[in-house]
């Protein structure tokens, strides 16, 4: 009687391990919402943020211990003051911040009238400077330790610390008035903000004007 072969042991294949790799993302984006896709995301409010109303103050420090206040946003420099103000929240965990944060960043500069300011939500605020450089983002950043800012303008938490809502972005105009808010960033994002910081600026023209 012929003895049976020992059953060869499997190799695992290049497939396997992209199934692996591919878990490995989506555990580590676990946190926040699935890649830019289709439209984006408009809320008319969030929390106590709605659209067509002013903005709740807001004050925090920067990873460098400045304090910024929401109200030093809208004041003038270098003799004019912004058309508008972008104020999105991020995390360094939140995987399509990683995507949407450029595109601000490069908004910004094709609208060097307007400013803006980037929430860090915690954990790992330590690594947000490093986070930052990564994906070539230079705006100013408040490190929101206490979710004090989250909490004020109406941004949902977990219990583990973790933004339920991420992304988030807010322009307001001239006034303080809320223009737009943004959730979840789709791919025509960029065109969508853009719009918006037109809105706030032709605004601001008629306010000049009054």
């Amino acid at each position: 009687m012929t003895p049976t072969p020992p059953h060869p042991r499997s190799t695992p294949t290049l497939r396997h391990w992209a199934f692996v790799c591919l878990g490995c993302v989506w555990l580590l984006g676990g946190h926040s919402a699935a890649a830019s896709t289709g439209s984006t995301e408009l809320l008319q409010a969030m929390g106590s943020v709605r659209v067509g109303e002013v903005i709740p103050t807001f004050a925090g420090f920067t990873p460098d211990g400045d304090t910024v206040r929401s109200k030093e946003l809208l004041k003038p420099r270098s003799g004019a003051a912004p058309t508008a103000v972008v104020v999105s929240f991020f995390g360094t965990w939140c995987a399509p911040c990683k995507d949407g944060l450029p595109i601000i960043n490069e908004v910004m500069r094709a609208n060097p009238s307007a400013t803006a300011v980037l929430i860090a939500l915690p954990p790992q605020l330590n690594r947000v400077p490093t986070f930052l450089r990564s994906i070539r983002v230079d705006l100013p950043v408040i490190n929101d330790t206490h979710h004090r800012i989250t909490e004020r303008l109406g941004l949902s938490v977990a219990k583990g610390g973790f933004s339920e809502g991420l992304p988030r972005t807010i322009v307001v105009n001239q006034a303080g008035v809320v223009q737009a808010i943004f959730g979840k960033e789709g791919t025509d994002f960029r065109a969508v903000l853009t719009q918006a910081l037109d809105r706030a600026a032709s605004q601001t023209t008629e306010l000049t004007h009054q």
